[in-house]
This record gives structure tokens, sequence and C-alpha cells, in this order.
């Protein structure tokens, strides 16, 4: 396949059929898929102060997620997420509550947050 780098690892998003390369080098448990979806997240940032805000998840895997909000949140914050499988609300999807551990937090360049989840719980609604 063209443009793939050689020792790649194809995965294949069910939603839409589209191939995402992984490398091996990758050590993660469950591969992470990219997804553009919606999400409302509840927690407290660096200073401490409660938030609720919109996000959207940037990749998505059996064990965690990857989203950007425009509150700080310090890494081991406990969060609440809620996302449903749809980039917009006008389509039915299945919607999921989870909570989880901020594992990974990064200044974005535009000014907002990168944060990588690990699930520690989740259920369908």
């Amino acid at each position: 396949m063209r443009g793939i780098p050689r020792g790649a690892i194809i995965l294949v998003n069910a939603m839409n059929s589209t191939f995402f390369p992984q490398h091996e080098a990758e050590h993660r448990r469950a591969p992470r898929v990219p997804v553009d979806f919606l999400a409302l997240v509840r927690g407290r940032d660096t200073h401490g102060r409660r938030f609720t805000e919109p996000a959207s998840l940037q990749n998505l895997s059996a064990g965690g997620l990857y989203l950007r909000l425009r509150h700080r949140v310090a890494e081991g914050e406990r969060l609440f997420i809620a996302f449903r499988f749809a980039s917009t609300l006008e389509v039915p999807a299945m919607e999921v509550a989870a909570k989880g551990v901020v594992r990974r937090s990064e200044a974005q360049s535009d000014g907002r947050c990168g944060v990588g989840v690990m699930f520690q719980r989740y259920r369908s609604l």
C-alpha cells in the first residue's frame, strides 16, 4: 500500500472503513482510533476549581481516550466524560459515560490542553 510505512500495523475503523497506520513501536494495550466525537467533561482544573466543558475527542481506545480542553488539568486528576459515537447531535448514536484518570496533560499551541485519559470504568447510556 502506498504511503504506509513499512512495518506499520493497519487498523480498520468500522465507523467509516478508513485505514489508519499504527507503528509497531507503539506499546499500548489497545490500539487507538482517530475520532471526532462530541463530549462533555467534568472535573477540576489545576487551580482546584470545578468545571464542566464541551470537548472534542481526538482518539479513542478500549483503555482510554485523548481530548482537548480549554481548562488545564493535572496528571492524576479524575475526570467524568460523557460522549457519543457521532460527530453531530443530529444523528442517533450510542452514548457512553466514563470515569478516568489523566495520564498525560500537555499545553497546545492554541492555548488548549491536550489530555490523555485512562478509563477506570465506563458504561453505555
